[in-house]
């Protein structure tokens, strides 16, 4: 009987991780395919069905709730800018796509519930183990062809971050899992190379050690920090805007990797202000569709500041709506159920997050998206989910 178990719950880790590698989509890796972004829906509804049929797995838990916190704040700014993508720009161009932007997101954050309520602390190591053999991949090419530049593969290095300070902080697991996946974590940090998260993981540590550790921060705290948060990433885009980053490469001879062509070609798009409001969730990425080539971009690619997309897609108070949700609600939530040190990890996880996306554009990415709500899952109920 406990052959036949044991051989049931590897036959079902095996068929997780092979799915999760090819939802991370690693860059290079052999697990890739085009229409990765289907995939997590895919998944949701069969699981859905198949819980309905046989009462596995209580979907009614935490939906709702993750229907609060994670589809409003993506569902209402995209429905505003869908109205003013047509009543103030004249152009329905960018609406349908930015929906379907949300459909996919959510799918990710759904299965990502659905991972942590079948495995629990076990979904996180099955979704790093799905994550390492796909860059493993990608090692042995750049062994292979010397090309070393490969192994900067932008969305998992991201994840290892995050993943990094979540096994660094949660408290149950053993500090045996907890060392050997910090070192796989680091590990895939170092290969990565994307230095905006080394900074991302030193300013996310040194908030925790700072108003958990030492001050024990609650939610007046939090509020404090989200109103400080919010103003700068508003700041960010305003200093993107009046090219105050511009002189700071030039000064520095900073390689911006093309984001300031990309950046500057759509400052005429947008003014930082109030009253601005957005052209479509999807509008810098179908204009870069267009106009790459003439930028001298070899293909289209996003423009590698997910805050400033936000900002162009959805408008100023939108976008100020999604980080109240996104910084201050999801934290709350996990802080209200008495579990202070977890709304303290997640709200580290969450800056981390934000903060790469200040230079990259990974936050509506698939694989990412899962590994997220995975955090967010685990930490609102860890007593529930429990840990080894």
């Amino acid at each position: 009987m406990k052959i036949k178990i044991l051989k049931k719950n590897i036959i079902q880790y095996l068929i997780t991780v092979i799915i999760l590698m090819f939802c991370i989509n690693v860059t290079y890796s052999i697990f890739v395919f085009d229409n990765y972004s289907w995939l997590p829906l895919a998944i949701d509804f069969i699981v859905i069905f198949f819980s309905l049929c046989s009462n596995l797995i209580n979907i009614k838990r935490v939906y709702c709730e993750m229907i609060k916190q994670f589809f409003l704040p993506l569902i209402i700014p995209s429905v505003l800018s869908a109205f003013t993508s047509v009543l103030i720009y004249n152009s329905e161009k960018y609406t349908m796509s930015s929906f379907k932007y949300i459909l996919w997101l959510y799918g990710a954050y759904l299965l990502g519930y659905f991972l942590v309520e079948k495995f629990k602390i076990k979904a996180f190591y099955l979704f790093l183990t799905a994550g390492t053999i796909s860059y493993i991949t990608v090692i042995f090419q750049a062994l292979i062809t010397n090309n070393w530049g490969i192994l900067e593969v932008h969305e998992l290095t991201y994840i290892y971050g995050m993943l990094f300070v979540f096994f660094l902080a949660y408290k149950d697991i053993t500090n045996k899992v907890r060392i050997i996946t910090c070192i796989i974590c680091v590990l895939g940090i170092i290969l990565g190379g994307k230095r905006i998260l080394w900074l991302a993981v030193i300013i996310a540590l040194f908030t925790y050690f700072i108003f958990y550790k030492i001050i024990d921060g609650k939610a007046k705290l939090l509020r404090i920090i989200t109103i400080s948060t919010v103003i700068l990433t508003f700041l960010w885009i305003w200093i993107v805007k009046n090219g105050y980053f511009e002189s700071i490469c030039l000064k520095f001879n900073i390689n911006d990797m093309s984001r300031l062509k990309m950046w500057n070609y759509f400052k005429k798009d947008y003014n930082f202000s109030l009253s601005y409001w957005g052209r479509g969730l999807t509008y810098t990425d179908i204009v870069m569709s267009e106009v790459h080539s003439q930028l001298f971009i070899s293909t289209a690619i996003p423009i590698h500041n997910a805050i400033l997309k936000m900002f162009i897609g959805w408008g100023f108070i939108p976008l100020a709506y999604y980080l109240y949700a996104y910084i201050y609600m999801r934290v709350l939530y996990i802080m209200k159920k008495e579990q202070n040190k977890n709304a303290w990890i997640f709200f580290i996880v969450t800056i981390i997050f934000l903060i790469i996306n200040f230079f990259g554009d990974t936050m509506f990415n698939i694989g990412i998206s899962i590994c997220y709500a995975m955090i967010w899952t685990i930490l609102q109920n860890s007593d529930r989910y429990g840990g080894n």
